[in-house]
């Protein structure tokens, strides 16, 4: 019974990103119809939306069974009102996906098992930590789905805080936790140990599958590449000094996002821009990757400058050097903005005591 709730509420994910997709697509002029960039692309509009939705009220204490009522409606309607508007070009996508799963059966199947043996693994042996993590960041859903406040209590101490805490304040990705297991009536820990950790991995090997296209026409090289792709990142799985440890020992924390679907959507995204530096949709979808990534953490605005270096050697190349200024400029500036609001908060400009 449990797993078949998990499933379901991993489908109602899948749907919406798929959904959320098709506005990224329609907006930005987006030609492929390839769920590789679709899904990532909805998740972090998805996710954007509700980080925006969810502050005031959540500033203001309003329960949470209503904030998940009226969430259930905005989220439900979104996506019934995007396909009603969008239904030709979902037809168009799944058309499509349909004709490339007949057309390489063995390639679909294959990795369709492998995700389902990398979630395997992440059940029986992952979802570790010997740090105090797991009472923070999964503590956290809990104790607001049980006291129906976002927030307001401290999740080991059972005592009420005079304020939020920034770092839990922004991102929202517990809150959203928490309102998924008000909707579906399941324990926290279905959504934040099970369902959560299987989003993070399918649509992170989404976007790596993408970026061996991008690289090569063969699909054997394509698979060479994934393989060795998922290879490394095994091998180090097992340090601290790596951040492939998140995928599989800390993957019900927010910042797993990083290395599992933020840099892969940034390697392809750095590639396109190597290749054309006017690539708009690139760009497009590369800031809205960084932007919506702050719903689950804020180490984002110190990790994507730092990447960004990755767009040196285009500059080495002086191949339309000030747009690739421009560039990186414009993928950076999300980080600012949040950068800026977040020491707002830690100044205590922006007020976040609990009335």
């Amino acid at each position: 019974m449990l797993i078949a709730k998990a499933l379901i509420i991993f489908i109602a994910y899948i749907v919406t990103y798929f959904a959320y997709g098709l506005v990224f697509k329609k907006w930005t002029g987006y030609r492929e119809n390839s769920l590789g960039i679709m899904i990532p692309a909805g998740m972090f509009l998805y996710s954007l939306l509700f980080f925006v939705f969810i502050l005031a009220p959540k500033l203001h204490r309003v329960p949470l069974h209503v904030l998940s009522m009226v969430w259930l409606v905005i989220w439900a309607g979104s996506v019934v009102l995007i396909f009603i508007l969008l239904r030709r070009m979902a037809g168009e996508v799944l058309k499509e996906l349909g004709t490339f799963l007949k057309e390489n059966p063995f390639n679909s199947i294959l990795f369709l098992v492998f995700n389902l043996l990398q979630c395997g693994f992440v059940e029986l042996y992952g979802r570790w930590s010997s740090s105090n993590n797991p009472s923070n960041y999964v503590a956290y859903v809990t104790t607001a789905v049980f006291t129906d406040e976002l927030g307001t209590t401290h999740p080991v101490k059972g005592v009420l805080q005079h304020r939020f805490v920034a770092k839990m304040f922004t991102e929202t990705y517990h809150d959203h936790s928490a309102v998924v297991a008000k909707i579906f009536h399941v324990h926290p820990l279905i959504e934040i140990r099970w369902v959560i950790p299987a989003l993070f991995l399918v649509t992170g090997n989404l976007l790596v599958f993408m970026f061996a296209r991008e690289i090569f026409e063969e699909k054997s090289k394509q698979w060479l590449f994934f393989a060795g792709y998922q290879a490394a990142v095994a091998c180090t799985t097992g340090s601290y000094l790596f951040s492939s440890f998140y995928m599989y020992f800390r993957n019900y924390e927010g910042k797993t996002i990083i290395p599992t679907v933020l840099l892969p959507a940034l390697f392809y995204v750095f590639w396109r821009l190597y290749r054309d530096p006017r690539d708009k949709h690139a760009l497009l979808f590369g800031i809205l990757c960084i932007t919506g990534s702050f719903h689950f953490t804020g180490t984002t605005m110190y990790m994507i400058p730092v990447a960004c270096l990755g767009l040196v050697p285009a500059l080495v190349q002086k191949k339309q050097f000030w747009r690739v200024i421009l560039n990186m400029v414009l993928l950076v500036l999300p980080c600012i903005l949040y950068a800026a609001f977040y020491i707002l908060i830690k100044k205590g400009m922006i007020n976040l005591v609990i009335r």
